[in-house]
């Protein structure tokens, strides 16, 4: 499936919805770290810049990725409630350690596809990254995970064995959900590696957006996302032990909502966390209003040419679901609170029949609006 994926990606943005069929157009997250997660990402993944915004409000890291776009926004200005961001993404940040022991937030991050890990790896080992190495053989599945300044575990994947330090690749164990890591479904013989601008590494395609989520948001997110018509091609639930985890097919990639049960936790669990920022939403964000720090764990729908975001708004508005629309001459967006904490966004065309007057993102005040 990855042939039809990357085929997808190469010439489509962030900034609208694709002419037909739903696809994935970015992910983005909450960051404590701005600066840091910019730096590892514009050196390690994909070419990034943090220029969209001023300095003094929010360090917003835009990475430009094949296949979609990798956001971390570290924001000075909107609410976060009782428990901040710093807060949460340095206790996950404690949880990961050296990145030797799974742990449950680990499936909290993007995965990303390259057609050889071995530049990468040698670059882990001569910087002293901490990194882990893991391998699926009945699919021949490689992959290193590392985890950047705000604790997003980022998961590069091949299906080719590195061509040194093979031995440090030990099997996925049993309390690591292995099948929520494979790929092998996916057709990757048609992609192709370039080197980057800013970077003697190889290029990386985004190809998985992963949320660590509970067992309820695992079995219902399918459904909700059909419910308001911007799921993919297939969703389905799948179970490795007792771990379960929705698989969410677009055109370019797939989102997977995982509950992984086996793996290690710490005093606070992927239930608090889920509960936390729903609580947060529910204080900040209303009807086409408001915003809180967590409303930056996100990822993007665009949304088929074929249907308006005004429609789905007004559904989102039937159902009591908050949500905040904002438009440039570049994009227009419909940012809701999503199903059970993580944010959803959805990139596409307005037709003016429900969203009016909308204006850009301003990083600047508490509510994204010029005047709140």
């Amino acid at each position: 499936m990855v042939a039809k994926l990357l085929a997808a990606m190469v010439a489509a943005s962030c900034s609208s919805g694709p002419p037909s069929g739903n696809r994935v157009n970015k992910h983005t997250h909450s960051s404590n770290d701005g600066e840091g997660d910019y730096k590892f990402v514009n050196k390690y993944i994909c070419d990034a810049d943090t220029s969209s915004a001023s300095k003094s409000c929010a360090v917003d890291m835009k990475a430009s990725c094949d296949g979609f776009d990798l956001h971390m926004v570290q924001s000075f200005i909107t609410p976060n409630g009782t428990e901040t961001p710093n807060e949460w993404f340095s206790y996950m940040s404690e949880l990961h350690g050296d990145m030797q022991t799974f742990d449950q937030f680990m499936h909290l991050g993007t995965t990303f596809y390259a057609s050889d890990l071995t530049q990468h790896l040698e670059a882990f080992k001569s910087d002293g990254v901490k990194f882990m190495a893991r391998k699926h053989s009945s699919s021949g599945m490689y992959s290193l995970l590392v985890s950047t300044a705000s604790a997003k575990v980022l998961e590069i994947t091949s299906d080719k064995k590195p061509s040194s330090s093979s031995s440090l690749f030990t099997e996925w164990g049993s309390d690591e959900c292995p099948s929520a890591h494979v790929w092998s479904n996916f057709d990757l013989t048609n992609t192709t590696t370039t080197l980057r601008a800013s970077s003697s590494l190889p290029s990386l395609t985004a190809i998985g957006v992963n949320i660590a989520a509970t067992a309820t948001s695992v079995k219902d997110i399918g459904p909700w996302l059909e419910k308001y018509k911007i799921s993919g091609s297939k969703a389905t639930v799948e179970t490795d032990g007792a771990c379960t985890f929705a698989n969410i097919e677009y055109s370019n990639a797939v989102v997977r909502y995982v509950n992984n049960p086996s793996a290690k936790i710490g005093s606070r669990t992927v239930e608090d966390y889920e509960k936390y920022q729903m609580g947060v939403h529910a204080e900040y964000v209303g009807q086409n209003k408001g915003w809180d720090a967590f409303m930056d764990n996100h990822w993007c729908v665009g949304v088929s040419h074929s249907q308006y975001l005004d429609e789905t708004a007004k559904l989102w508005a039937a159902d009591n679901v908050s949500w905040h629309a904002h438009k440039t001459p570049r994009v227009s967006s419909v940012r809701s609170v999503g199903h059970r904490g993580e944010s959803i966004e959805l990139n596409g065309l307005i037709d003016g029949s429900y969203l009016k007057h909308l204006s850009g993102f301003d990083f600047c005040t508490p509510c994204t609006e010029k005047s709140c």
